[in-house]
């Protein structure tokens, strides 16, 4: 697959980090999205709710990264307790869509393939502290015919 390449200004999130996630814990974070939604109910604006899985602090060897569900600060109307501010800096991306059900091995083999063989192909090289899942109104619960994008900081 080839990656589409995107120029991205600085963007602030707010959300909810999750540290250490591992490939054990990694199918906790649906549950930490129902979650999510939960706690921001009536505190955003319903025609700005485009939300971000932001994936950061990659420890490879230990297979452990910190992973925050988010939305753009323009979203919320009232930002919870408790949530972390994160700065997205002006960046180049690759970015990739992701196609049908979010289930069982389906994305973590999109993803695989993403690190492991599209961005080699296509020789591009990871250059940044975030990825990002970025969902729209293309996402559709549990759907054959969902989408959303994956967002890869190259150099």
């Amino acid at each position: 697959m080839k990656a589409v390449i995107k120029e991205l200004p600085e963007i602030t999130i707010y959300g909810k980090k999750t540290k250490d996630v591992s490939p054990e814990t990694v199918g906790n974070l649906i549950k930490e999205w129902v979650d999510f939604f939960e706690i921001v109910k009536g505190k955003y604006n319903p025609e700005h709710m485009n939300s971000y899985g932001l994936s950061d602090n990659m420890r490879m060897e230990a297979e452990l990264f910190d992973y925050t569900i988010g939305m753009e600060k323009e979203s919320y109307t009232e930002i919870p307790e408790g949530f972390e501010e994160i700065t997205l800096p002006a960046n180049k991306y690759a970015v990739y869509t992701f196609k049908g059900k979010i289930g069982g091995e389906n994305v973590s083999k999109f993803i695989e393939d993403i690190y492991m063989k599209w961005m080699p192909e296509e020789k591009l090289e990871y250059g940044g502290e975030y990825s990002f899942e970025y969902y729209d109104e293309r996402w559709e619960d549990d759907s054959d015919n969902s989408e959303f994008d994956i967002y890869v900081p190259i150099k």
